[in-house]
């Protein structure tokens, strides 16, 4: 077979299995989990809260809703319900439309950046583990309409980080903070990519100038929606999450999910590129403002950690 016809057979399989894993996660896993009946209400209050940046009726504040800075994460909402306005579909409806639509898009996209460092047959390694995964993103959380979109965000952030393609990096970054703001420190990434004693001046006003858009985005929607943040009790979190390593211990999903992927890329990080190493290093660090800040049980905010360790994990991999 010659190569051409095999690159496309080969984008052809990594397409009928992302489709798969998008089917089979949101019909077989999604429907008792996130989509489940009993809270479509609940779903419902929310969006009306965010869309029109007001407390529904019987609560005092957004921390009461179980929502607490969430109110600026507006891009999906209003899509959502521009989309519903336009077609008349229901906004749950629509939601889980935009769910699967950026679920296989990012398994696409993860296929694409992994095959930047690794051959087809660690990719594909790489991809069925996340897909492995993910099933655990699917509890803890009522609406959270925004993960999978922030994903597709994520991936292509890196892919555009990689490929030193920094004015387009920095525009989907902007865009990126109106999904979800956890995007917010990604510049930190390409300054720890591209720092040098040669460079370090331009990368470090580079750097800046990310940062400045990627807070200038959060800080103006702040001001815009404002009333959605209240001030978080790091010791109370830290303790809730103690409590929850302590209730649940070898079943605890951050524990499932990472000690294979954090083992690999420590074996794989010396043989890896600097963007690799770096995105370790980045991710690592991740970890803490997750830790005092969010419930760390909940792994669907720790999946963007996983894609930065996945490209030396499987260096690692090949190693052993």
């Amino acid at each position: 077979m010659s190569k051409p016809r095999a690159a496309q057979l080969l984008l052809l399989l990594f397409i009928l299995l992302a489709g798969s894993l998008t089917m089979i996660l949101q019909k077989w896993v999604g429907n008792i989990t996130l989509y489940q009946a009993e809270l479509e209400e609940r779903r419902l209050v929310l969006h009306e809260a965010i869309l029109n940046n007001q407390l529904p009726p019987g609560y005092t504040s957004w921390k009461s809703l179980g929502a607490n800075g969430i109110n600026i994460r507006v891009a999906t909402v209003y899509l959502a319900e521009k989309i519903h306005r336009i077609t008349n579909i229901s906004i749950l409806k629509i939601y889980k439309l935009i769910d699967t639509g950026a679920l296989f898009i990012s398994m696409l996209l993860l296929v694409a950046y992994l095959r930047k460092t690794s051959p087809p047959i660690y990719t594909l390694i790489g991809l069925l583990y996340f897909a492995a995964i993910l099933p655990l993103t699917y509890f803890f959380a009522v609406f959270h309409p925004w993960d999978r979109l922030s994903l597709v965000c994520w991936i292509a952030l890196l892919i555009l980080l990689r490929s030193e393609r920094h004015i387009a990096f920095t525009a989907l970054l902007a865009i990126s903070i109106t999904v979800k703001y956890d995007t917010l420190l990604l510049p930190s990434l390409y300054f720890l990519a591209n720092v040098a004693k040669y460079n370090w001046p331009r990368v470090v006003v580079s750097s800046a100038l990310m940062f400045t858009v990627s807070f200038g985005v959060w800080i103006g929607l702040r001001i815009i929606l404002p009333g959605g943040f209240e001030d978080k009790n790091v010791a109370g979190q830290l303790l809730i999450n103690l409590s929850d390593f302590r209730s649940n211990l070898f079943y605890y999903p951050p524990l499932l999910s990472f000690i294979a992927p954090i083992l690999l890329a420590l074996i794989g990080f010396r043989y890896s590129d600097r963007f690799s190493r770096a995105s370790v290093i980045f991710g690592i660090l991740l970890f803490v403002p997750f830790i005092i800040l969010a419930n760390f049980i909940e792994i669907r905010t720790q999946i963007p950690i996983l894609i930065l360790l996945l490209p030396s994990s499987l260096i690692g991999l090949k190693t052993l």
